[in-house]
């Protein structure tokens, strides 16, 4: 149990468990407002996404019976599967076997793939949402809590069938963070100290200066202007309708993380803020590179 790969995407069995402990943590802190609630949540979110994949490994990364080409057979199986792991989940943090068991077979079998409602973040909200009513419903009926239900049910969708560029944006908070790393090394001059700059003083100093006053000019620009400001807005609300599983990995690690720096109440987008400012800093850096490069003939 190695990795796979769905969509062109290669997921890991301990990026799929790091990246469900995430999730857990995020979900149990808004739920819980806790920090030791959201620590157990980040240790079930861990067990359930590390099982789920591990069922997928073994059956294969198919949808439900509404998924083309997955035979009525083939989906009971893998939902049966689904089902006697969450059971076992459920009782192990308190509560039944019947109603993990009927909110795991239930958004297996019953999940709606990764087509129905399209590409765009309205088909992503549409299928989770679809897949946490199916779950929280079915246990429920079980005799459990909707809420331990929906939570499952979108976890076994998310993780199963939406998974292709999720743990992509569960890694770009962490590029991001560094990113921002070595633009306060370069501004601070630190980089300079490092690297011995002799033939020209502060020379990573004043690169990381004057790209932090263009950065800075364009989004002033950009803010300022009614029609660069209409463009941007537009283009960012186009990017997450064609990116929602990415955006919402890039959300959940942010929360997480933010939480962490902040405490569960008083995170803020701390974490969010800084790495899309590494962002940001490593691009100006790299069209000031490629600009000189052309200058420069280098």
């Amino acid at each position: 149990m190695g990795t796979t790969t769905i969509a062109g995407t290669q997921l890991t069995f301990a990026g799929v468990v790091a990246t469900g402990a995430l999730a857990g943590f995020a979900s149990a802190a808004i739920m819980t407002g806790s920090l030791s609630g959201a620590l157990q949540g980040a240790m079930w979110g861990a067990i359930g996404a590390g099982t789920a994949f591990g069922i997928g490994e073994a059956l294969g990364h198919a949808g439900g019976i509404f998924t083309k080409g997955v035979s009525a057979g083939k989906a009971f199986i893998k939902a049966a599967a689904h089902g006697l792991s969450r059971g076992i989940i459920s009782m192990a943090q308190g509560g039944t076997f019947r109603s993990g068991f009927a909110s795991g077979f239930t958004s297996s079998f019953f999940n709606p793939g990764t087509t129905m409602g399209g590409t765009s973040s309205r088909g992503f909200t549409l299928r989770t949402t679809i897949s946490a009513v199916v779950g929280g419903t079915a246990a429920v009926i079980g005799g459990g809590k909707f809420a331990n239900g929906a939570v499952s049910g979108a976890f076994v969708h998310m993780f199963n069938a939406e998974g292709k560029t999720f743990l992509d944006g569960v890694k770009s908070i962490g590029r991001g963070l560094m990113r921002f790393g070595d633009y306060l090394a370069r501004i601070s001059g630190f980089r300079d100290w490092q690297e011995g700059s002799v033939v020209l003083k502060n020379y990573y100093r004043d690169q990381a200066i004057a790209q932090t006053k263009y950065a800075y000019n364009i989004g002033k620009f950009i803010i300022t202007n009614p029609v660069a400001r209409s463009l941007a807005i537009d283009s960012a609300q186009h990017y997450i309708e064609q990116n929602p599983e990415y955006v919402t990995g890039r959300f959940l690690t942010g929360a997480v993380f933010s939480f962490g720096v902040g405490g569960i109440r008083g995170g803020g987008p701390i974490i969010p803020i800084t790495a899309t400012a590494g962002d940001v800093s490593y691009t100006a850096n790299e069209i000031d590179s490629f600009v000189r490069g052309i200058v420069y003939g280098y």
